[in-house]
């Protein structure tokens, strides 16, 4: 389950009370292991309104007391995970999180990871927890709600009839591919004369091809394409997995043709069409877990109110709003 997507299920937690909350240590929120300051909620939003402001926004008034109900709808959805979280489950979730983390810094770097966090008002130790707290909630729906759903196989028969198109594998070519790459010495970009020794090797190859060379034996022994060369060069495909040049040769050419030396990023080719393979729809028993996940998240959002119910049931959960009512 992805981080973040756990949010969307805050909807329904019912947490409509006024939030009059003079004294940022006033409890808005108690129950057996649970407790919410209004301090946490404050925090929370300030976090928000930060985020806002670096994308050009200004919350109203209004805006402002909206998101803080959903902030504490959010936070208690929280606690109520956190009580019901078993030892396993917070393993999994520091793991899941610190995972998230680890992806976040690599692929941003560690100056594009320290920008995010500004923009979104965060220290180090509060996005982790705020990310950790997320996969809490996560793990836990996911074990108590989520493996507790059953889709009947009607009902993925029924998706899967009434979404034919959804379910298609796009059109495919078969080809042979024969390939000399195009490097200069010691790796780096080839000389004017280095490329016209390839081509003229790869213009060598190709005649043989045309006095009726064994397609899939030249590959073999001359092709420099590693992950083919050991089933003849073989590859089958669909369209944005080559380069531009070589696919538009490969989708152009009929069964049985064998094209002249195309030059790509890749190096220099002589492709033999086998088959063109016509879109075809995907047969149920491929997609059947897919449609199941679809249906399963579909359902997912209507469960959660009913284990939101539950536990704040067994932990006695007061709302209180204002100077300490109760609701």
């Amino acid at each position: 389950m992805k981080l973040r997507q756990c949010w969307a299920w805050c909807v329904g937690v019912g947490m409509a009370c006024a939030l009059v909350a003079a004294d940022p240590d006033e409890v808005l929120v108690r129950g057996k292991g649970v407790e919410i300051r209004g301090r946490e909620v404050d925090a929370m939003l300030e976090r928000a309104n930060t985020e806002a402001v670096h994308h050009g926004q200004i919350l109203t008034e209004e805006q402002r007391a909206a998101l803080r109900v959903q902030l504490l709808e959010r936070l208690l959805l929280v606690r109520l995970c956190e009580v019901r979280a078993t030892p396993a489950d917070k393993r999994r979730a520091y793991q899941e999180s610190g995972a998230f983390i680890d992806g976040l810094k690599k692929d941003r770097g560690e100056e594009g990871f320290a920008r995010l966090l500004k923009m979104a008002g965060y220290t180090v130790q509060t996005f982790e927890a705020d990310k950790l707290s997320e996969a809490i909630v996560a793990v836990v729906i996911d074990r108590e709600v989520k493996s507790a759903i059953r889709i009947p196989s009607a009902d993925i028969q029924e998706y899967y009839d009434r979404n034919p198109d959804r379910w298609m594998d796009p059109a495919a070519v078969r080809f042979l591919n024969l390939q000399l790459m195009m490097r200069g010495a010691g790796g780096g970009e080839p000389t004017v004369e280095e490329r016209l020794k390839g081509r003229a090797r790869m213009d060598g190859l190709l005649k043989q091809l045309e006095r009726g060379t064994d397609f899939a034996a030249l590959v073999r022994e001359h092709s420099e394409d590693a992950a083919s060369r050991s089933r003849g060069g073989e590859y089958q495909v669909v369209r944005g997995e080559l380069p531009f040049e070589l696919e538009t040769e490969v989708f152009r050419l009929e069964p049985g043709k064998t094209s002249g030396v195309i030059e790509s990023a890749q190096g220099l080719h002589v492709v033999r069409i086998l088959e063109r393979i016509p879109p075809r729809r995907i047969p149920l028993d491929r997609v059947e877990e897919q449609i199941r996940e679809v249906l399963v998240q579909r359902e997912l959002p209507l469960r959660i109110p009913e284990f939101v119910d539950r536990v704040r049931r067994e932990v006695g959960l007061e709302v209180l709003t204002g100077a300490g009512t109760k609701r």
